[in-house]
């Protein structure tokens, strides 16, 4: 039994070797954008820049803790055909946008990127985290003690986690159906907080634009488009990364396509390059009709 548990455990490289494929999700994961311009300015950059996103905490039923903000990039685990929800969104869900990115699992992975945990929050398991941590807060304060290695844990998990449905733009949501996978960026040799405590309650934009632009000017000073480091501020990529590009209508493809072959203009892009860019469009409205 021992032996057949470690034959399961592959790795990345083995899984690619061996073909192995995720039969029940997408092979893809997809980030998306509501802005053409956005799309522009991640594949002429080659990277995608994390931004700080203030989530919902009360669930997890630690006193004054009833949001958290921290720098992330987002992205979607859902079949291709089922992606329009998400994108033009339904309900007062007005959608993430109906312009992405989409990259292979494999590669993702290679970045760091991680599935988040949904939290059923009548579960044990639940249960078991929020005492925890309301243990691990209240030994801290009340004997000056340095946990800092189980609390930046519980950190950590916290940053990956949500619960399986909740309330968003004053909408009962299903979370789960988001399929969400996040890059968390590793901001330890900087002085960018990973972490805000109840920042986002009365000043949410105020506290989100102050930081996304000062982490808009760390990346700045990031240099290379390599993939290898992957605790860089940054997601970068290759063209030869990227898997679709999504855009909204077939009216705006030849718009996109003529920008598109002016990137042979970069030294970074080749011919080669914007051809196979140019294969890799996909146009939602079209996926929505063949779904």
């Amino acid at each position: 039994m021992e032996e057949d548990i470690i034959k399961e455990n592959l790795d990345i490289d083995e899984r690619k070797k061996n073909g192995v494929k995720y039969m029940q999700s997408a092979n893809t994961l997809f980030n998306f954008m509501p802005k053409i311009e956005y799309l522009y300015k991640k594949l002429k950059e080659k990277r995608i820049v994390p931004r700080y996103v203030s989530e919902d905490a009360q669930y997890l039923k630690v006193p004054n803790l009833q949001s958290f903000e921290t720098p992330m990039i987002c992205f979607c685990d859902i079949n291709l055909h089922k992606i329009s929800p998400h994108a033009r969104g339904y309900g007062k869900f007005n959608g993430y946008g109906c312009f992405a990115i989409a990259f292979s699992k494999e590669f993702c992975l290679r970045q760091s990127v991680q599935p988040v945990h949904y939290i059923n929050e009548n579960s044990d398991f639940f249960n078991s985290f929020s005492n925890a941590l309301n243990t691990a807060l209240d030994y801290i304060k009340q004997q000056d003690t340095d946990l800092e290695i189980i609390l930046d844990q519980f950190v950590k998990n916290i940053m990956y986690m949500k619960p399986l449905a909740g309330t968003q733009n004053a909408e009962i949501k299903n979370f789960h159906d988001e399929q969400e996978w996040r890059f968390v960026p590793d901001l330890s040799q900087s002085d960018m907080p990973s972490f805000l405590i109840n920042k986002g309650i009365l000043s949410c934009k105020e506290t989100l634009y102050k930081y996304n632009k000062a982490i808009e000017k760390l990346a700045e000073a990031e240099t290379g488009n390599g993939t290898k480091d992957t605790h860089n501020i940054c997601f970068k990529f290759e063209y030869s990364d990227i898997k679709y590009l999504i855009i909204d209508r077939e009216k705006n493809r030849t718009e996109f396509i003529k920008w598109i072959m002016q990137l042979k203009n970069d030294e970074n892009c080749s011919d080669e390059d914007c051809i196979d860019l140019v294969s890799k469009i996909r146009v939602l409205d079209t996926i929505e009709e063949d779904a």
